[in-house]
């Protein structure tokens, strides 16, 4: 499971530093998230992504359904973690 889970990160973040590098990144930014959010924490990532710098993100663990309680997935703050 690792394999594929480490697949598509990778193809994530490929995606990503190639959106970093658009000219148009703000607009499709701007498109995506609106203009209510920290500008300065988003130019932030926007230089991460761009130098291929992920650590920002969370980390994802698979886990059974049955561990979820049936949820398909979940996001704990806690842990910083997605599941």
């Amino acid at each position: 499971m690792n394999t594929i889970l480490d697949s598509a990160l990778m193809l994530t973040y490929n995606q990503l530093i190639a959106f970093s590098g658009l000219g148009n990144f703000w607009q499709v930014f701007n498109t995506a998230f609106g203009t209510q959010y920290n500008r300065s924490f988003a130019e932030i990532l926007h230089l991460q992504w761009q130098s291929g710098d992920f650590s920002q993100l969370p980390q994802i663990e698979i886990l059974d359904s049955s561990i979820l309680g049936g949820a398909n997935g979940a996001y704990a703050s806690s842990t910083n973690k997605i599941y």
